[in-house]
């Protein structure tokens, strides 16, 4: 679960083309699903779709993408597979001390 700064406020997983709104993050294509879906409800209404965080009136022209979230969710994705590939690391050294130098895995 990535850290909550990092998650997309509507589908909660890890942001992926991070848009910002009023300080709030949300992936692209969720912040536009939820418009267009909401648009479609409000219309016959007649009233304009609401930010799901602050309750603003929004448009997909209030959100901007976000260079900064962007680089901070990429070194966020280099840190877990460095971990990966650290922990992968560990247990072939694992496994090769118990296999033992002249033995071979079959």
């Amino acid at each position: 679960i990535p850290p909550k700064q990092l998650q997309c406020s509507i589908c909660h997983h890890l942001l992926q083309r991070p848009v910002e709104s009023y300080g709030y993050f949300f992936c692209n294509n969720c912040i536009k699903k939820y418009i267009r879906q909401h648009i479609n409800k409000e219309f016959l209404k007649s009233s304009s779709v609401k930010n799901p965080i602050t309750g603003d009136p929004i448009t997909e022209k209030s959100f901007y993408i976000s260079p900064f979230m962007s680089y901070i969710v990429y070194r966020y994705k280099l840190f877990l597979l460095n971990d990966c590939v650290e922990e992968y690391k560990i247990e072939q050294t694992k496994k090769n001390m118990e296999i033992g130098p002249n033995q071979q895995e079959k």
